[in-house]
C-alpha cells in the first residue's frame, strides 16, 4: 500500500477510496424480501412477525447481487 501511495505523490495523481463494506451492506434491493425478526428483539406479543428488508444486511444473498448491479449501472460495464 505504501508503494502505491509513493508512485501516486511522485506521478502527482489523485487517489479515491471506496468503502467497500458500506457500499455492500447498503445495497437497495429489487426483490422483497422479509426476515424474522431476530431472538431478543421482538417485543412480548411479536414474536411471529417479520421484518420486510430495504436494504441488504451482511450475510443476504441479494446484497451482493444488489451491489454488483449497482456497480455496473454506475461504471457503464456491460
Amino acid at each position: 500500500m505504501n508503494a502505491v501511495l509513493a508512485n501516486a505523490a511522485m506521478l502527482d495523481l489523485e487517489i479515491h477510496q471506496v468503502d467497500i463494506k458500506n457500499t455492500y451492506l447498503n445495497a437497495s434491493l429489487k426483490e422483497t424480501v422479509y426476515m424474522h425478526i431476530p431472538h431478543g428483539i421482538a417485543k412480548p406479543g411479536q414474536e411471529g412477525k417479520v421484518f420486510r428488508l430495504l436494504k441488504g444486511i451482511y450475510g443476504l444473498k441479494q446484497a451482493g447481487r444488489g451491489w454488483h448491479q449497482e456497480l455496473t449501472r454506475v461504471l457503464n460495464v456491460s
